[in-house]
This record gives structure tokens, C-alpha cells and sequence, in this order.
């Protein structure tokens, strides 16, 4: 292998000094313009130089100036605009503390208000459990009323059948004019012989006809007898003649009176709760297709057919629920 010779030259000094100048050496922005303003000026006369420096300098104390100036408006207008918000929030703030101490005003208000409702509502709470008690109270003293009253009704109704069990009622019956008690007593004493039945003077203890329109020609008669079994007689009597003339059944003529026929109709007297009793007992009899109805002794019967047991009718109450025990509803 062979060896070459290598020539090594020498860097140009001015390369040297480049490289061996202190890296900390650095000029001034001024020293830069002073230089640049020398260059500049090279050739000019000293005098000329100076008033140009004088220059430069002024410009640059008018800049800084301005600069200072126009940062010190800024700081200005910063601060007056932090005031401002500053002032604002506080407005803000005090309104809103304001808000808040009528609001609380207000809430203490309504809670004032609540605890008098509740007081209110606790109040009338308790009265009205003192009212329902009261109409407790008094609703179990009607129950009680009511049947206290419906057993006098019921002694009252039997006292009053009592006093016309030996009556009976004959409708129909015409009247005349000038009419007397003993007349009565003769229209009775001729009804007997026409049934066949014989009356004693004593047997009659009143005839008496019922209250009647001026307008009308006919009216009831009601006659009392001495006891139940004439009573008794007297309506069988009756009875058993219609049956045997179906053509000519008891009529004004079988009384004596010489007026045109006007069919006699004769029952036992009831009272007015009895009469009611006995229509709506025809009524449910017919709408629930009960073979029989009729009166015994002032007491509604009842018979759904002929070989069927009877039903004593008590009262209204008691059709309802013979009603609504009707097979098929």
C-alpha cells in the first residue's frame, strides 16, 4: 500500500479571527443604529453629524413617550372598566341580597299562613269528628224513633181495626132525599131477608152513610153490628147469593129501593192504611199472577194458588219483598 503526501494550508486570518473573537461579544440595538448611522454619515462634516445624532435621539424620546402615554390610556380605561364591572356586580349583588330579603319576607309570610291553615284545617277536622259523631249520634236516635213510631202505628192500627171489626161497608147505595136513621136501619133490615139471614133489632148498633160529593146520587153506607159473628153472617150471606144469582147479584132492589138496579158492593169497614194496603195488594196480584186476594178479619191475604198456603200481608215493606222474590226475576 502505497503512502501519499497530504499538503495542509492555512486558514485566511481573517477566518482566525473570526473564530477567535469572544462569543459573548455583541452590540446594542443603539450601538447597531449608531453604527449604521455613522456609515451612513460617512463622509459628512463632524458638525453635520452631530445635529443628525441630535435627531435620532429626539425621534427616539418622542416614541417612548408615546408609547408610555398610550399604555398608561390603557391601564386607564382597564381600570376604569374593572370599576365599572366591579361596580355593576355590586349593584347586582345588593339587588340580589334584596330579592333574597323579600323573598325571605314572603316565604316567612306563606309559612306563617301555612301554620294558620293547619291550624284551620286541624280545627275544623275537629269539629266536623264532633259533627259525624253527633249525626252518629243522632241517626241511631231516628232508627230508634222511627221504630218507636212504627210500633205505635201498628198499635193505633190495631186499635182502630178493633173499633170496626164488627162494621162492614156497603157501596153503591143510592141515596134519597130527606133521608133518616131509620131509614138506614129498614135498607139494612130488608138487605138480611133478601139473604136470608135473621137480624134482631139489637143486632143493628148503627147505620151511618159516608161523606159524599152533593153532585153524586150514590154513597156508602157503613153498618155496625152488635159482634163479628152477625158481622160474619151478614157478609157470607151476601156472598153466597151472588153465587147463586149470577144474573141478578145484590143490587139497590134487594135494599127496597124502587130506583133503577145499581149494583150493591159489600166489604168488611177497613181503615185507611188497611184500604191502601188491600189496593196494592190487588195490584201485585194481578202484575205477579197471584190467584187470590183478599180480606179477612181488616188483614190483607194472599194466595199464589188455589191449594197454596195464604200470606198474611203486614205491610207495604212486605210487598216489596213478596215482589222481589217472584220466581223469574
Amino acid at each position: 500500500m502505497s503512502t501519499q503526501n497530504v499538503t495542509q494550508r492555512t486558514p485566511p486570518n481573517n477566518l482566525l479571527r473570526a473564530n477567535n473573537a469572544p462569543i459573548n461579544e455583541s452590540r446594542s440595538l443603539e450601538d447597531i443604529r449608531n453604527t449604521k448611522g455613522m456609515e451612513t454619515t460617512t463622509g459628512l462634516s463632524p458638525e453635520t453629524q452631530k445635529k443628525l445624532s441630535q435627531r435620532v435621539k429626539r425621534r427616539r424620546e418622542v416614541d417612548s413617550d408615546a408609547i408610555y402615554d398610550e399604555l398608561a390610556g390603557f391601564k386607564s380605561d382597564i381600570k376604569d372598566m374593572i370599576k365599572e364591572l366591579i361596580s355593576a356586580q355590586n349593584t347586582r349583588m345588593d339587588n340580589l341580597e334584596q330579592h333574597m330579603m323579600e323573598l325571605k319576607k314572603q316565604f316567612s309570610t306563606i309559612k306563617d299562613t301555612n301554620k294558620d291553615i293547619e291550624n284551620a284545617m286541624n280545627s275544623m277536622s275537629t269539629q266536623l269528628t264532633s259533627l259525624e259523631n253527633q249525626i252518629s249520634g243522632l241517626e241511631s236516635q231516628r232508627k230508634e224513633i222511627n221504630t218507636h213510631v212504627y210500633m205505635i202505628e201498628e198499635k193505633i192500627e190495631n186499635l182502630d181495626r178493633n173499633i170496626i171489626k164488627t162494621s162492614i161497608e156497603l157501596r153503591n147505595v143510592p141515596k134519597r132525599p130527606q133521608e133518616t136513621k131509620e131509614n138506614l136501619f129498614c135498607l139494612v133490615k130488608t138487605l138480611s131477608q133478601s139473604i136470608n139471614v135473621t137480624l134482631q133489632p139489637h143486632d143493628i148498633r148503627d147505620v151511618s152513610r159516608q161523606p159524599s160529593k152533593r153532585e153524586s146520587p150514590v154513597s156508602a153506607l157503613v153498618v155496625e153490628f152488635s159482634n163479628t159473628l152477625i158481622k160474619s153472617r151478614i157478609l157470607n150471606g151476601i156472598k153466597e147469593f151472588n153465587k147463586a144469582n149470577n144474573k141478578d147479584k145484590m143490587n139497590s132492589s134487594h135494599l127496597g129501593l124502587d130506583s133503577p138496579k145499581i149494583p150493591i158492593y159489600a166489604t168488611e169497614l177497613l181503615t185507611n192504611t188497611s184500604k191502601r194496603l188491600y189496593f196494592l195488594a190487588r195490584t201485585l196480584a194481578k202484575s205477579e199472577n197471584y190467584a187470590f186476594c183478599w180480606i179477612s178479619n181488616g188483614r190483607v191475604l194472599l194466595r199464589r194458588h188455589k191449594d197454596g198456603p195464604h200470606i198474611v200481608v203486614k205491610d207495604e215493606h212486605h210487598l216489596q219483598q213478596l215482589s222481589s222474590k217472584t220466581p223469574g226475576k
